[in-house]
């Protein structure tokens, strides 16, 4: 079935209605989730500060999560939030002082170069054309693209075992019990390896200076299973889980690692950067 940009509104204004996704996310009680994505942010966070990026815009901003970490970034001058909903800007409106603005990201009302960084997580595998996602973003930075994706369902340990035990790693019910095309957008529209990624963004000349993994092994999702399926073994896993992070922690930016990446973190600068 095709789907337009009017549907991908549609949806997203219904979601910021009626769940707060990035808070589900990141402040999780389920300790297994909120470590599962606040790896992927702390990561994401870290390469940002290293960078220096005086301005800066979060393309597909959601609640203002990011927005609110930009703000404890000293070199950050001036920071921008993009969503294709109404209801998410206002949402991040609420949650941190910034400027705002609602449009799609295949076609951002900027400027070539108006940002010194221009930082795009877990966005375009929602997107019409992810592709033109990228391209956007490489057209209005000046020296650095930060782009987070899923891609998990390229590595056969994960996809495998995902499929069979029907693991839900996703959200919460909320959004199960609507239209069949507010299923579909809540999953992904897209998959990708990162030599897609790569590829994809050096025709925008954009290089990449580090791939960063985020969880290549199969332990949030065992996680997952075992939380919901046997919750009585979910607190011993807990210690588990953390002694994996440790060794992520040391291994994600190891060639050949980081490109085994549940989710994967690019850094990409632009090759004309003086």
């Amino acid at each position: 079935m095709d789907y337009t940009e009017q549907d991908i509104k549609e949806y997203y204004e219904w979601e910021a209605q009626v769940y707060d996704q990035q808070k589900f996310y990141y402040e999780n009680k389920n300790k297994i989730r909120s470590n599962y994505h606040n790896r992927r942010k702390s990561i994401i966070i870290e390469e940002i500060t290293k960078l220096q990026p005086s301005t800066i815009i979060d393309v597909g901003c959601s609640e203002g999560y990011y927005l609110s970490e930009f703000n404890k970034i000293h070199s950050i001058n001036f920071a921008c939030g993009v969503d294709i909903s109404h209801s998410y800007i206002k949402k991040a409106k609420n949650r941190v002082r910034s400027f705002y603005v609602v449009c799609n990201a295949e076609n951002l009302p900027f400027r070539d170069k108006s940002f010194d960084l221009v930082l795009c997580s877990e966005m375009i595998e929602h997107t019409l054309q992810p592709v033109n996602v990228i391209k956007e973003c490489a057209r209005i930075c000046s020296r650095y693209v930060v782009l987070s994706v899923p891609t998990d369902l390229h590595l056969p340990w994960i996809r495998i075992p995902v499929k069979l035990l029907q693991i839900d790693y996703g959200r919460d019910g909320k959004l199960e019990k609507d239209t069949e095309k507010k299923k579909i957008f809540d999953n992904h529209l897209h998959h990708f390896t990162p030599k897609q990624i790569v590829s994809w963004a050096s025709n925008f000349s954009l290089i990449p200076q580090s791939i960063i993994a985020v969880w290549f092994t199969m332990m949030p999702y065992m996680a997952f299973f075992i939380n919901e399926k046997i919750p009585f073994l979910y607190h011993p896993l807990c210690l588990t889980v953390k002694c994996c992070l440790l060794l992520e922690k040391i291994f994600c930016h190891i060639y050949p690692f980081n490109n085994l990446g549940v989710n994967t973190v690019f850094v990409l600068s632009k090759n004309d950067i003086p």
